[in-house]
């Protein structure tokens, strides 16, 4: 039997075939729904998506091992006695001393770069000078942490209290490869 449209169509229908209609109508009406509200976007390839999550685990492997303070937090470990305590820490990064990262929104120093007392390592400067406008935020934070072949193998970050020069000799390389 032909397909009628309208309420006469409907009634000559079997009640488990005008159930079906509608309910192909509605999937269809769903899906014409749900693409216009998926934003339009270029779908990741799979080695992006794979580079995207290393990063995101790299990321926080850094935090767990290393932590991170805030502004405030290092100017209390650092003894300031002034009443907006993060001011010394944004002292030090706009001087080139220390360097941020954003986490969730927010601001924080990763902890390898200071002395138990607060300060910040000298060494972490002069590789910021060398490697800071090449490799910024957590791309130079994951640099610290990754091993490196200028280095034996070894991580930049285990490096900085007791071999600097090695670890600025590892950066000038750095620096020398990325110049095009």
């Amino acid at each position: 039997m032909a397909k009628m449209k309208g309420s006469r169509a409907a009634a000559l229908l079997p009640l488990p075939e005008i159930v079906a209609e509608r309910r192909d109508e509605m999937q269809a009406e769903m899906q014409r729904m749900i693409e216009s509200m998926v934003p339009r976007s270029a779908v990741p390839l799979p080695a992006q998506v794979l580079q995207a999550r290393r990063n995101a685990e790299a990321r926080h492997e850094l935090l767990q091992e290393f932590g991170a303070f805030k502004s405030a937090d290092i100017g209390e470990a650092a003894g300031s006695k002034a009443s907006n305590r993060g001011a010394l820490a944004h002292r030090w990064k706009s001087d080139g001393r220390v360097f941020s990262v954003v986490h969730n929104g927010a601001a924080y120093f990763p902890g390898f770069q200071f002395t138990p007392d607060g300060k910040p390592l000298t060494v972490v400067g002069d590789l910021l000078a060398i490697l800071a406008n090449i490799r910024p935020g957590w791309e130079l934070a994951l640099w610290f942490t990754a091993s490196n072949g200028w280095l034996g193998g070894k991580r930049p970050v285990d490096l900085l209290v007791t071999s600097p020069e090695a670890v600025l000799d590892a950066a000038r390389h750095e620096a020398e490869e990325l110049v095009f």
